[in-house]
């Protein structure tokens, strides 16, 4: 992992692996698993995982929950970047089974001539979010 003059964090392959790994199992995924998979050492991955957090990219370890079959109502709220087609894409969202509420908003910045527009969509049920979202734009 590399710092740039701006502190953006630049990932390497190693530190993209294990992003990847950790992402598909982080509760049972071990270490030696890790370095096979990328092809470092243990400590190496200790080392990495560290710095990843850190750095704030990994922010924690949370549970993967099947809400429905808890008996938990799910609330989720997308926010996306939308085309110049966004009125249709919020009438699109509002069609996905389970949203409830579609707002568009335009964000102003007084240096850009295009003004980036952003649809939140908030739903009470898990859904995909290229449904909400559409293609991008």
């Amino acid at each position: 992992m590399v710092r740039e003059k701006d502190e953006r964090l630049l990932l390497d392959e190693i530190d993209r692996g294990i992003l990847y790994m950790l992402q598909e199992n982080a509760r049972t995924t071990t270490h030696d698993e890790i370095s096979a998979e990328v092809g470092v050492s243990p400590s190496t991955v200790r080392n990495r995982i560290g710095q990843l957090e850190e750095a704030g990219i990994i922010e924690g370890y949370m549970p993967k929950i099947d809400y429905e079959r808890a008996g938990f109502p799910l609330h989720v709220q997308l926010v996306c970047t939308a085309s110049s087609e966004r009125s249709q894409r919020a009438q699109e969202a509002l069609t996905v089974n389970g949203v409830v509420n579609v707002r568009d908003t335009t964000l102003r910045d007084p240096g850009r001539t295009a003004k980036p527009q952003r649809l939140s969509a908030v739903s009470i049920r898990s859904c995909s979010s290229t449904n909400i979202a559409g293609s991008p734009g």
